[in-house]
């Protein structure tokens, strides 16, 4: 009689399979948030980084002017009724961004230092009066003769591709006064479209706004008949976060945030009223985003009454939106 052996098998049983796959798909499920976690901690912190050297170069720029870049004023190679000369003014002019003003003050228009020029030669190339395009293309040129007056200074930040951008090479769906393809934004080569911002590490611009270190409000409300001048002025970038004077601001990829008001980010509302200074900010808001807390509580009169004043009220603002794409979010980057 022959007895029959069992070969011993060596492969996995279905069940065994199984509870292996299962292993992998918790392990993957664990470290996978993990590390994209770690990624986003590491962007947050190299962010942190940018807005610290954009700091610095603010400050540079402060030692030799003894003011900070701008952060408000129409796109001088657009100013069709500017005044002829560094710093005019004109009631049509295009308005350009804080976030662009800051990279044309810190690095000039070509990225390559910022312009200073002496007040007493003319550039005026057509002696109409007025600073255009024209002009402004024999004031960056130091090729050109009579321009031995002209003194660059800076860059006052290093640049590259991944640090600037101009809303031409971001893409996307850009508001009118951000189009290069839109009149809103100038028709220039260097109009709105064409002057670039700093870009965080998350891809996205940075808002900076400059303080009015002289102004007795905490913010410049629009809503009061005539401008109320504050330390700052919720406008300055909303080409960027929209306001409510019909603009939806620059749309990152955020989505709506609003579903009510169809508005992209939380910085689009002041939040603040002249007629009710001492009152907490409405949530969600600019004033609510920038404003001291911590002020408030103290010298508050208890509940929602306090005194209202914003961060860092005589220097300015700088404003990443963070991983969201939304600005005026938990997760923005600031330098407060």
């Amino acid at each position: 009689m022959h007895r029959q052996t069992r070969q011993k098998t060596t492969g996995f049983t279905l069940v065994e399979l199984l509870v292996v796959i299962a292993i992998i798909g918790l392990l993957i499920g664990i470290l996978v948030p993990a590390v994209s976690g770690v990624k986003d901690q590491g962007k947050k912190v190299s962010t942190r980084s940018l807005l610290e050297t954009l700091g610095k170069g603010c400050e540079a720029f402060h030692g030799d002017f003894e003011r900070y870049p701008r952060s408000s004023s129409g796109n001088p190679f657009e100013a069709t009724t500017y005044e002829a000369g560094p710093g005019g003014t004109g009631s049509e002019a295009i308005p350009l961004s804080g976030a662009q003003w800051l990279i044309l003050e810190l690095a000039g228009a070509d990225l390559k230092g910022y312009v200073m020029v002496d007040p007493n030669h003319n550039y005026d190339a057509n002696n109409d009066g007025i600073l255009n395009q024209e002009d402004w293309w024999l004031y960056y040129d130091p090729t050109v003769s009579g321009n031995e007056s002209l003194h660059r200074f800076g860059p006052y930040v290093p640049l590259d591709g991944k640090v600037v951008q101009t809303p031409e090479q971001f893409g996307g769906t850009l508001p009118p006064l951000l189009d290069p393809n839109d009149s809103n934004a100038g028709v220039s080569d260097w109009n709105n479209g064409r002057l670039p911002f700093a870009i965080d590490a998350f891809g996205y611009p940075v808002l900076y706004y400059r303080a009015n270190e002289h102004a007795l409000k905490p913010f410049t409300d629009h809503d009061a008949g005539r401008p109320m001048v504050g330390r700052y002025d919720q406008w300055d970038n909303d080409a960027f976060t929209g306001s409510v004077t019909g603009s939806l601001g620059f749309d990152l990829g955020g989505g709506i945030v609003d579903s009510e008001t169809g508005q992209h980010h939380w910085l689009y509302e002041l939040g603040w009223s002249v007629t009710r200074p001492s009152f907490r900010p409405e949530e969600n808001t600019f004033a609510d985003a920038v404003f001291d807390a911590q002020l408030f509580e103290q010298q508050g009169q208890g509940g929602e009454q306090g005194r209202v004043w914003p961060h860092r009220p005589d220097t300015f603002l700088l404003i990443s939106p963070g991983k969201d794409a939304v600005y005026g979010t938990s997760d923005d980057v600031m330098n407060f």
